[in-house]
């Protein structure tokens, strides 16, 4: 009797205190959808929508409801990212087997298309990545960007 009062006990404990680990896909939707602030390995703040991470080498995510606070820790923490406005670089290029002469008009992530000046900031850790490609002179009407036609279209998916 002792000891399953005991166990009920410490079950209320720890389900009152409001701290839970959820996986990355929840973590993202907590910081889009519920305002939260975002830690990645306790020590920069991060805006996980605009911050996409490889998931293996995410160790664990918590989230504490009463202070609307994520802590993301990784396995590797000086993992290789880029920041979208690195696309048009020689090292990029070479990276992802890209001609040199390709120029990026238009980037999609994820099926959502990132504006000239928001390239900034998005960032991606090279390992995030599961699929890129480019789409050369790609009308873009279908991608219903009037203007654009005739430019190269770069589509980055992470999911």
């Amino acid at each position: 009797m002792r000891i399953k009062t005991l166990y009920i006990l410490i079950l209320i404990l720890f389900s009152s205190c409001g701290i839970r680990l959820v996986n990355y896909k929840k973590a993202r939707n907590l910081d889009l959808n519920k305002s939260y602030k975002t830690l990645l390995n306790k020590e920069s703040e991060i805006e996980l929508e605009k911050y996409y991470l490889d998931p293996e080498n995410i160790i664990d995510i918590t989230a504490n409801r009463k202070t609307k606070t994520l802590h993301i820790s990784q396995l590797n923490k000086e993992s290789e990212s880029f920041n979208l406005t690195e696309i048009e670089s020689e090292e990029f290029k070479k990276r992802y087997n890209m001609n040199n002469r390709d120029s990026i008009s238009l980037i999609v992530m994820n099926g959502i298309l990132v504006h000239k000046k928001e390239r900034k900031e998005y960032r991606i850790e090279h390992n995030a990545i599961k699929s890129l490609l480019v789409l050369k002179d790609a009308d873009t009407t279908i991608l219903n960007c009037s203007g654009n036609e005739g430019k190269n279209v770069l589509i980055i998916l992470t999911e």
